[in-house]
């Protein structure tokens, strides 16, 4: 539906018709014959139009229209078809004729019914129509007179600003690499929002990795909201997160069975009274006002939210809902048409998000967790058997790498070019079987939700097996005698890519995007990709950064680095006392330090990251750090966890980081099956899949120092290779001054000198 300024019209296709006004979505084909008329409705026009099989008289019969597919959705669409082509052709009455399967119906319509089914169904989207044209006639209009939402530009802002513009205006894919502080949430939607103004595309689709990022974003587009351009925004959240249900039960379980739901019972019916109090109340919808809402109407509060997100400019949802095939919206992406722009932020997560997204895993547990439920039905449980038999006799291709333990548990892996053939027609059996056996049992919860949790994974499963080509491999692995199969998508560019074709224009960006090449390779750059890279806005001289390479922290170097590291430590917060974060590669290397450190200093405060932190306790950990100066405090973490990047600490609540090592990843079987992959494809493969990740780690912990102008603060890297060529290389424009400390006393020295001035 979009509102032509020039012809004063609403356009529109019967079929978005029909979606918008009752929800079809399966309309099947179209037919050779054209229809476009103009309707008026109150004081809107509309320009309705599309194509049909239009079968010409025959004696004394009138002319046909002709459709297969589902009786009811065709009856309601070659109604309005028809009452287009009576206006067209000037007929007083047509024929309907509908082939459901085998199923055959016709029957002969008046044009004066048709036109009451007409005017009865745009009266149904005359709320979406009015809120189109006042887009096209009021919003955007004071879009473009829209000046930025804070009084004056940071340094840097104004560029990241014009690329933005540029990109999605162009129709470009931006990599932006722009460092904290330079305010680069509300720059990219302030950019992405000029260009909207002068048309072009549809909507902005925000998306993020995170909760807080959603908050950030939402936050900036009510900003500029506030500033002139009353744009609508809608954060979609998870559907298993907003179900009321599931809430009733503490979240135990979550299937979702629109049949049988309550608050799917007359759903069409109640959303819009419900969408009508939304649009006249706000202009932006956080998941606690659509929840409101949806609980003072009796609806689904996410069906909700994805119907309103049709009445806004600016949709905030995760990465999932764009590139994820299981979640991804079809109502926006279905048909690829470019009608939108991508804003994606924290840019760096998403290479191995996307690698998760696409690959498929099984697992013996899988199978006999949900073998506790079908004991009792011998089809589903006989395929699961078989399933669980075909996974077991992937055992033997792990021969070559076979170990036990001192314990006797046995370890392996094997990995592959080619799918498993038994294994794939294994899945797709019991997938047939245990979707049989969930519709037989989906209002028994506990049952349900185990054959849906099933279910989901055998479709990742066949994504991943439909997608499968030479970016893929098969990987079976060992764990303690028990076997897991893995269709593991080692390079997400291509897929990415076909995601990305859905959008008109892309913004990749983050405070580390480096290198540049790397992550436009991995992320579907293509070759007319654009780079942007920002140097920091704040003061050099705020910060102190230097890389002590007298220690080495590689894997077998470790524990006889335990004590060097705690004096590094010691060092580093004897030259002030205040709020103080060390990370560490790994916990057991966290740990090995931090006995030395408690033994040797017993009165200095901790807090120590632990495996499985809950919400509480990570709210816990992140509130030890308080603003106020003069009292030591010191944090112990690991790098990539939760308290490595999305953490803001400004002020005095952190003034110094140590980062312990290069970040490097785990070495893996999987990490170095990556590795050969891209070794064979850039002949880089070690830092694609080892270097590049670690470093982006290092960049997130260090950027947890400096949030504001006024901060001040020290960063003390911890590795003999910082010195060499290669990291050197890797160093954002930012890190240009940083000092190199050889010997380990002169450390403590540097750090007084910076903190007197």
């Amino acid at each position: 539906m979009i509102y032509d300024a020039e012809k004063n019209a609403v356009l529109i296709t019967v079929d978005e018709l029909c979606a918008a006004a009752y929800g079809f979505s399966d309309f099947g084909t179209g037919g050779a014959h054209s229809v476009s008329e103009r309707v008026s409705a109150g004081d809107i026009d509309y320009l309705i139009g599309g194509g049909v099989e239009l079968l010409p008289p025959s004696g004394t019969e009138p002319f046909t229209l002709h459709a297969d597919g589902n009786k009811r959705v065709q009856n309601m669409r070659l109604g309005l078809f028809g009452a287009l082509v009576c206006r067209e052709l000037g007929l007083d009455k047509i024929r309907l004729s509908i082939t459901d399967g085998e199923k055959h119906s016709e029957s002969v319509a008046e044009r004066s019914d048709l036109e009451g089914m007409l005017n009865m169904t745009l009266s149904l989207v005359r709320r979406r129509a009015e809120n189109e044209r006042e887009r096209v006639t009021h919003v955007m209009p004071a879009a473009k007179k829209l000046r930025f939402p804070h009084g004056s530009l940071r340094a840097g802002q104004r560029e990241l600003i014009s690329s933005v513009y540029s990109a999605c205006k162009g129709g470009k894919r931006l990599f932006a690499a722009a460092p904290t502080g330079i305010g680069k949430t509300v720059s990219v939607l302030y950019g992405a929002v000029r260009a909207w103004s002068e048309g072009g595309f549809r909507r902005i689709f925000y998306l993020t990795a995170k909760a807080s990022t959603r908050r950030e974003a939402y936050a900036a587009a009510g900003r500029i909201c506030a500033a002139g351009a009353p744009l609508r925004t809608v954060v979609l959240t998870a559907k298993e997160q907003m179900c009321p249900i599931r809430a009733l039960r503490g979240g135990d379980g979550f299937v979702c069975n629109a049949e049988s739901c309550p608050y799917m019972s007359g759903y069409m019916q109640k959303r819009s009274e419900a969408i009508g109090e939304l649009l006249g109340a706000y202009h932006g919808y956080p998941a606690r006002e659509i929840l409101r809402c949806a609980s003072a109407h009796g609806i689904c509060p996410y069906e909700l939210s994805l119907d309103l997100s049709e009445y806004c400019d600016v949709i905030i949802c995760d990465y999932n809902y764009a590139f994820d095939p299981q979640v991804k919206l079809q109502r926006y992406f279905a048909g690829g048409d470019g009608d939108c722009v991508f804003l994606i932020d924290e840019a760096h997560n998403l290479p191995e998000r996307a690698r998760d997204i696409y690959s498929a895993c099984l697992t013996e547990d899988d199978i006999a967790t949900l073998r506790e439920y079908t004991a009792a039905f011998p089809k589903a449980d006989g395929a699961l058997e078989a399933l669980q038999g075909a996974l077991c006799a992937t055992a033997k291709l792990c021969a070559d790498s076979r170990f036990c333990d001192d314990e006797g548990r046995e370890f392996g892996y094997y990995f592959n070019r080619e799918p498993i053939e038994g294994l794939e027609r294994a899945v797709a059996h019991a997938a047939d079987a245990v979707e049989k056996f969930y519709h037989a049992h989906k209002d028994d919860i506990p049952v349900a939700s185990a054959a849906a949790a099933f279910l989901r994974l055998c479709r990742k499963w066949q994504d991943a097996s439909d997608a499968y080509d030479g970016r893929y491999r098969t990987y079976i692995e060992m764990n303690c005698g028990k076997m897991s199969a893995k269709l593991y998508c080692l390079d997400p560019a291509g897929r990415l890519d076909d995601a990305l074709g859905a959008a008109r224009a892309s913004v990749f960006f983050s405070a580390t995007l480096s290198p540049s090449e790397y992550y436009s390779d991995i992320l579907g750059g293509g070759k007319d990709h654009r780079v942007l890279s920002l140097p920091s806005p704040f003061p050099r001289e705020n910060l102190f950064l230097c890389a002590v390479t007298a220690i080495s922290t590689r894997y077998e170097d470790r524990e006889k680095s335990y004590k060097r590291i705690s004096a590094v430590i010691a060092a580093t917060c004897s030259a002030r006392a205040g709020n103080y974060i060390v990370y560490f590669p790994s916990y057991k290397y966290m740990e090995g330090v931090l006995d030395i450190f408690k033994n040797k200093y017993p009165n200095v405060p901790l807090a120590v990251q632990k495996r499985g932190m809950t919400r509480n306790e990570r709210d816990e950990f992140i509130s030890f750090f308080r603003e106020d100066e003069g009292k030591l405090r010191v944090g112990f973490c690991v790098l990539g966890g939760s308290f490595s990047e999305g953490m803001d600490l400004p002020g005095s609540r952190l003034i110094g980081t140590v980062v312990v090592g290069v970040g490097l990843p785990g070495i893996s079987a999987e990490r170095n099956i990556i590795r050969d992959y891209y070794e064979v494809k850039s002949e880089n493969g070690y830092d694609y899949a080892y270097t590049y990740p670690g470093m982006n780690g290092i960049l997130q912990a260090a950027g947890r120092v400096i949030r504001r102008d006024t901060d001040r603060g020290v960063v003390v890297l911890v590795d003999d290779r910082y010195a060499t060529e290669k990291y050197r290389a890797l160093m954002p424009p930012h890190w240009e001054g940083i000092k190199f400390v050889p010997e380990l006393r002169d450390l403590q020295a540097q750090l007084m000198e910076f903190w007197k001035k």
